[in-house]
């Protein structure tokens, strides 16, 4: 697998925690003063010209947009809905906000290297974790003895789901405030830097042809409506993708379980 992914990608696969990748981005910042830690969003009040969004602490921050890429429990995306059906009721139904939804658990968490298993990180939790104590893992061990070995662990919601609205006004959402996918792909957080990079494509080249003067709102919003048009039809793809091997490796239906033992195993790396 290693030559393989050197291959084709010139990179090996590197395994890390969250954590450790947000340090490393962060520490790759030339300038920190921008990321605010501790700082949390309680309103959002659009002006003709600009954009204010009220902080917890009462202070305020002013810009021509807000990006909400805060995660699947977006605040920013709640208080979009909430303005946009002001403005045009019925414009985003119950039927829409509850599109993301949890169709599995998973039990995740971190173990110390492990011979038997090789040197990984594995998974584990709490209740669940008992019930699936039995079940091996190799020929030399079974879950429940990696289990006792945690340092930490939980059981986690899987939300999937892709929006149909995007934006409003100076607001625009992106990653898992808008697409969510399950993870057993990767294909989550790599979407997210897609759906980013999309997007600061799109506002990079409005910028460009405004030659210096400030783009009005209906400009603003034509280069959004651009950047979601561009996303919104491959997310539901990945999504579904993301979907099948989720059920393929979590032996969803018998079917499913034969795919994963005797079909996968013998299908070609590339």
């Amino acid at each position: 697998m290693s030559e393989r992914t050197i291959a084709s990608h010139g990179y090996d696969i590197l395994l890390l925690e969250r954590r450790q990748f947000l340090k490393v981005l962060y520490d790759g910042l030339q300038n920190k003063s921008r990321v605010q830690l501790g700082r949390n969003i309680q309103d959002i009040v659009e002006c003709p010209s600009h954009v204010q969004v009220i902080m917890a602490d009462e202070t305020v921050e002013k810009g021509d947009m807000v990006i909400g890429c805060d995660g699947v429990h977006s605040m920013v995306r709640n208080l979009l809905q909430n303005q946009a059906n002001k403005s045009k009721p019925g414009s985003i139904t119950a039927t829409e906000k509850t599109s993301i939804k949890t169709s599995w658990k998973c039990l995740i968490g971190v173990a110390g290297s492990t011979p038997e298993m090789g040197d990984r990180d594995m998974t584990d939790a709490n209740d669940l974790a008992e019930q699936v104590a039995d079940h091996p893992l190799s020929d030399s061990m079974v879950f429940g003895e990696l289990w006792k070995r945690r340092s930490r662990g939980a059981l986690i919601p899987l939300e999937q789901g892709v929006l149909e609205n995007w934006h409003h006004g100076r607001m625009v959402l992106a990653g898992d405030a808008v697409h969510k996918v399950t993870p057993n792909i990767a294909l989550g957080g790599n979407s997210a830097m897609e759906s980013i990079a999309v997007l600061c494509n799109h506002i990079n080249r409005m910028v460009n042809d405004q030659s210096g003067a400030k783009p009005s709102l209906a400009t603003l919003n034509h280069t959004i409506s651009a950047y979601r048009d561009e996303r919104a039809e491959r997310m539901k793809k990945v999504m579904e993708f993301s979907n099948l091997i989720t059920k393929i490796q979590a032996w969803d239906t018998p079917l499913y379980r034969f795919v994963a033992e005797w079909i996968m195993p013998y299908a070609p790396d590339r």
